[in-house]
């Protein structure tokens, strides 16, 4: 549920699995540059109190460190091209944030990887502004954020028999 993982959900075994799963999907994310670049990827573990029969208990969470980026793609809306001063660029900005995003995410389906919670609280994005104080729509970097194991799995099944890669047109499939 929230990232933490103690000992009596580590006995579980499935929780283990998430993380590396997460772990995974991460370093494939980094490699791809669907997620910012990775300065680590890993966990942390802390101990805990002893409990009531003598025994320690243990705290694993992800922990990834990255490349900083300006705010998740939410607050970018919300917070800049919403506003007053950027509005007349939402148009410029909403192509490009469009065409990244096809890539993102024709890069998951071409490594097999499906996310199940894409949003805007779970993608990043850095951007530069001109000498005016406008957004320079070509410096804008959109990113990928929250890829751990319990919404991000491997799906096999697309590179089955038939299967095609998400960047292909699909047009050819159509038939009238």
């Amino acid at each position: 549920g929230d990232g933490v993982l103690t000992t009596p959900i580590l006995q579980q075994g499935e929780y283990v699995r998430q993380l590396q799963i997460g772990e995974e999907n991460w370093k494939l994310a980094n490699e791809y540059g669907i997620s910012p670049k990775s300065y680590y990827i890993g966990y942390v573990i802390k101990k805990k109190d002893f409990n009531f029969w003598g025994r320690r208990k243990v705290e694993i969470r992800s922990c990834i460190i990255s490349e900083k980026y300006s705010m998740n793609l939410s607050e970018f809306y919300k917070n800049v091209v919403l506003t007053r001063d950027f509005i007349e660029q939402a148009e410029d900005v909403n192509d490009v944030i469009l065409k990244q995003l096809q890539v993102l995410i024709g890069n998951l389906v071409d490594l097999s990887i499906i996310c199940a919670d894409i949003k805007p609280a779970n993608m990043v994005v850095k951007y530069n502004t001109t000498l005016d104080g406008k957004i320079d729509v070509n410096s804008i970097d959109l990113r990928m954020i929250d890829l751990d194991g319990d919404f991000c799995r491997e799906m096999k099944m697309l590179h089955g028999r038939g299967a095609r890669t998400a960047n292909e047109p699909i047009i050819e499939n159509i038939k009238l």
